[in-house]
C-alpha cells in the first residue's frame, strides 16, 4: 500500500517483516525477498502493511511486486514466548546482547529470458548481534547463492 507524503508529494513503501521462526527468536543470518516469484507466496496484508513471514531459510520467494519509494520498514521477531520484538536498523555494531537488523538493501539482479533481460528485485539484509568481517564475507556468497536461484527458477 503506498501513502502519499504531503509536503513532497514522494510515496512511502509500508510494508512490515516478521519472523516465525521454530527457532523461538534466535534467528540470525542473512535475509532475502525475492518479489514477483511465480512460485512464491502471495502477498499478504495486516493493518494495510505488506506483511512477509520468513521462513527459517531466511529466503522468501513472494509473488508481491516490488515498488520503489521511501520505505518505513518494521522489523519484528518473534520470542520464545510467542510475542514480538520490535528489531531496529543498526549501521554497526561489534558486541551486542541485542539483535539488529543490518544492511538494509535492494538488489537488482538480471535474469535472461527469451533473449532478453528481465530485473529481479530482491531485499537483502542480515539479522544478528554484530555486524564484522565474517558477515560481510558471508553477505557475498550468500547474495551469490541468490543469483544462482534466480538464474535457476523457471
Amino acid at each position: 500500500m503506498k501513502t502519499p507524503c504531503k509536503s513532497l508529494g514522494c510515496l512511502y513503501l509500508l510494508k512490515m517483516k516478521i519472523w516465525n521462526t521454530n527457532n523461538g527468536g534466535n534467528f540470525s543470518g542473512e535475509v532475502a525477498i525475492i518479489f514477483d516469484s511465480k512460485l512464491g507466496n502471495d502477498a499478504s496484508y495486516s493493518n494495510g502493511r505488506l506483511q512477509f513471514t520468513i521462513p527459517d531459510s531466511g529466503i522468501l520467494l513472494t509473488k508481491a511486486s516490488f515498488k520503489s519509494g521511501k520505505e518505513d520498514d518494521r522489523f519484528f521477531i518473534q520470542n520464545d514466548k510467542g510475542s514480538y520484538d520490535t528489531l531496529t536498523t543498526s549501521s554497526f555494531h561489534d558486541n551486542s546482547k541485542k539483535k539488529y537488523v543490518f544492511f538494509d538493501r535492494i538488489i537488482t539482479f538480471y535474469k535472461n529470458i527469451n533473449g532478453k533481460e528481465k530485473k529481479r528485485f530482491v531485499e537483502m539484509f542480515y539479522v544478528g548481534e554484530k555486524m564484522d568481517s565474517v558477515s560481510n564475507k558471508n553477505r557475498f556468497f550468500f547474495e551469490q547463492h541468490i543469483n544462482d536461484l534466480i538464474q535457476n527458477e523457471n
